[in-house]
C-alpha cells in the first residue's frame, strides 16, 4: 500500500472528476467523496493485477465509472422503492 500512495494521490483528482461527472454530482458532494473512497479501495485490492508499466489511471477511471454506475442504481431502486411505499400507504387509506 505505502509504493502505492504517491500513485493514489495522483490519480485522487480525475477519479473524483470521472465519479461526479458519471453520476451527475458536484465535486463537493457526500456521495462523491464516498464513492472516490470505494474507488481507491478497490485499486488498491486490485493493484496486482496492473501490468507492470501500464498507466494505472485508465484502469482506475473504469473502476470509478463501475462504482459511480452502481451508485445511480442504488439510488433509482431507492426511488422505486419510496415511491411504492407510498402508494401502497395510499392504498391503505
Amino acid at each position: 500500500m505505502l509504493a502505492l500512495t504517491p500513485q493514489l494521490a495522483a490519480i485522487r483528482p480525475m477519479v473524483r472528476a470521472v465519479v461526479a461527472r458519471t453520476a451527475h454530482l458536484p465535486l463537493s458532494h457526500p456521495d462523491v467523496d464516498d464513492a472516490v473512497a470505494e474507488t481507491l479501495r478497490r485499486v488498491v485490492e486490485g493493484a496486482d493485477r496492473i501490468r507492470v508499466g501500464e498507466p494505472m489511471a485508465p484502469w482506475a477511471a473504469g473502476i470509478a465509472r463501475h462504482v459511480a454506475l452502481d451508485y445511480l442504481r442504488a439510488r433509482r431502486r431507492d426511488r422505486a422503492r419510496q415511491a411504492g411505499d407510498g402508494q401502497e400507504a395510499s392504498a391503505e387509506i
